[in-house]
């Protein structure tokens, strides 16, 4: 079984001469580069579609549905959700084998990572004969500064690690503040567990040690090491002690805290329904007209019918050129723009829309990029392009209304001002 766990390493006595060995290095350092650019290939390729189902099955459970019918939009959708943890997989590898963890920091609660990690989880650890629990969460909101994007991939890798080892018992999900010097805080999350032993070369990973060559290259290892490497980029430490029966993992970052608004401090947690249900009734109180630049059909037809839905009005251009014509014609409210467009990219499209409105001297229109483009360099090089929000594929529904809703908002403000 050693041997074939040991036959994707890759060893020096594989190489014969020094010739052969420099010429097999090179071969290999191509196909690597080669193979990891086809990944992110089709993982960009597989964004598209995979938004477009869960887009749908959003406008499904809303048309009337008898019970039997929703059940089977239910098992779509848990389907569709392994797709995309997969294709969040295929993301987090090619991240990690570019190099360094990019981190984009906002405000973001952090009291609620707890319970988001349970809900996301919870079908995988029903199926595995696990329960889920997360005692004694404060009631206020936690607000802090940083990146919840990645720290919630280091959870949710460590979680799912937890899951794969625990044997029909509970994983207890907690968190727990202590304050530092200044405004900061450390934020100490801890995921116990009882079941089977830590695979040894796993639990030398966890410790610190470095991989021997008879570690093998499986998932778990990854996700390991990669949540590793994010909550180092955070400053932040990775522990792990061991148990007779299980073990508990001691995740640790520095954040800075924020003050919190009296608003945000009424305002009551709510699921994934409530929140979209809320925002929903929100937008829909207005009448905006939006304007899409989007290439592929059925991204086309997915957004258009979403906006359609909330009762608002929409123009949709085939390539930025045609965009830009529709742009010159009228006047818009929103513009929802893809980034890999033939010709002219989205970049270089809002580009020229802010010279043209510099020119002008007229506000600009806001521009949310809605794109397969998931890693935290491609949002920042959206900002840094003139956008103002960013949406990536797949599309989560309530991620969709949230960030509309927020630009709209802030954009309103301004010019009231």
């Amino acid at each position: 079984m050693a041997d074939n766990e040991n036959t994707n390493n890759l060893s020096t006595e594989d190489f014969s001469g020094e010739v052969n060995s420099s010429s097999r290095r090179s071969e290999d350092f191509f196909s690597y580069n080669y193979a990891l650019s086809l990944l992110s290939n089709v993982n960009h390729e597989l964004r598209t579609p995979s938004g477009a189902i869960t887009g749908y099955l959003h406008l499904l459970e809303n048309a009337g549905l008898d019970p039997k019918q929703k059940k089977f939009i239910d098992l779509i959708r848990k389907a569709n959700d392994r797709i995309n943890k997969i294709i969040g997989g295929v993301s987090d590898f090619c991240e990690y084998s570019r190099g360094e963890v990019t981190l984009c920091k906002a405000k973001f609660d952090i009291s609620n990572l707890p319970r988001q990690l349970s809900a996301s989880f919870d079908d995988s650890a029903r199926e595995a004969g696990c329960s889920l629990c997360v005692p004694h969460l404060p009631v206020e909101p936690q607000l802090v500064h940083g990146d919840e994007y990645k720290l919630k991939q280091a959870l949710s890798q460590i979680l799912s690690t937890a899951l794969a080892h625990s044997k029909n018992s509970g994983i207890v999900i907690a968190l727990e503040k202590k304050m530092r010097a200044g405004n900061e805080a450390d934020f100490m999350f801890t995921v116990s567990y009882e079941g089977i032993r830590m695979r040894e070369d796993i639990s030398a990973t966890l410790c610190g040690k470095a991989l021997s060559n008879m570690a093998v290259a499986d998932e778990i290892i990854f996700k390991v090491i990669y949540s590793k490497k994010i909550i180092s980029a955070m400053g932040g430490i990775l522990e792990f002690n061991e148990k007779k029966s299980g073990g508990m993992f001691i995740l640790t970052v520095p954040l800075e805290v924020c003050a919190v608004q009296e608003t945000e401090k009424n305002a009551p947690a709510q699921d994934s329904a409530a929140s979209i249900n809320s925002k929903l009734n929100e937008l829909s109180g207005a009448s905006f007209q939006i304007l899409l630049v989007e290439d592929n059909f059925i991204g086309r037809k997915l957004i258009k019918n979403i906006i359609e839905s909330i009762g608002w009005k929409i123009d949709i251009a085939c390539d930025a050129f045609e965009g830009l014509k529709y742009f010159e014609s009228r006047k818009y409210d929103l513009i929802l723009l893809d980034i890999q467009l033939p010709d002219m990219n989205g970049y270089e499209f809002t580009q020229k829309i802010r010279a043209g409105e510099a020119e002008c001297g007229g506000p600009e229109t806001p521009i949310i990029a809605v794109t397969a483009y998931s890693l935290p360099t491609d949002r920042e090089k959206c900002f840094a392009a003139g956008m103002n929000g960013y949406i990536s594929k797949p599309i989560s529904i309530e991620n969709f209304y949230n960030t509309i809703n927020d630009v709209l908002k802030k954009h309103l403000n301004k010019m009231s001002q």
